[in-house]
């Protein structure tokens, strides 16, 4: 795994580091696409409801992409990218 060697004395992650990337690694790899563990997931003896939350980010670039679509503006390769610009000032 190079990324996880650094680059430079001044990057270099310990033993330490990477055993708790890779673990990180390995315990994301087994999360459901709900981000339960599938332990949890797959108990049925658990109850589960069903709340909603609004990817905003999604929905800037989906709303992007039908516009581009619609007007035609669509070449190959383009692709359409979120950029976070931060918390919206309060009005």
């Amino acid at each position: 795994m190079l990324y996880l060697t650094g680059r430079g004395k001044k990057n270099r992650w310990t033993r330490q580091d990477r055993v708790l990337s890779e673990a990180l690694l390995e315990y994301e790899r087994g999360l459901t696409s709900d981000g339960l563990p599938w332990y949890v997931a797959s108990d049925p003896e658990r109850e589960f409801v069903l709340d909603e939350l609004v990817d905003e980010a999604a929905a800037v670039r989906e709303e992007a992409e039908a516009e581009y679509r619609k007007g035609g503006n669509v070449s190959p390769g383009m692709r359409l990218v979120v950029l976070d610009r931060g918390i919206r000032p309060s009005s």
